[in-house]
């Protein structure tokens, strides 16, 4: 239904227009960021078509960035979406203890599942 053409760079608060009308929800794989032009598949999701609200949390709690940073919060980042209608997915910035950091939470992949 939808690939990420390009997995290294950033991905902004953005909506994308897919059409979902066939489909009562998606399938999502998304990607973290682990290193300059590294990515790594964390995580998979299903969300629900007409769902208001939907939130994806990394809490990669083994790396440590620095010594001022405890394991857990140190690369803990969350992305919210939403898929209130049939015309796209709307994916807000991604937020870690420091602000944002759109490099963290990449959508790659999004599979679409159909109405039985």
């Amino acid at each position: 239904m939808w690939t990420n053409p390009n997995i290294i760079a950033e991905f902004a608060a953005q909506k994308l227009s897919i059409n979902l009308s066939n489909y009562k929800g998606v399938f999502i794989d998304f990607l973290e960021y682990i290193g300059e032009s590294v990515r790594q598949n964390i995580v998979n999701i299903i969300a629900m078509v007409g769902t208001p609200y939907n939130y994806i949390i990394f809490a990669p709690f083994f790396q440590k960035m620095d010594e001022s940073e405890t394991p857990l919060t140190q690369n803990m980042s969350g992305r919210e979406f939403k898929i209130l209608d049939n015309t796209g997915i709307t994916f807000y910035n991604t937020y870690t203890i420091k602000g944002i950091n759109n490099k963290l939470c990449i959508p790659y992949r999004i599979y679409g599942i159909k109405h039985n």
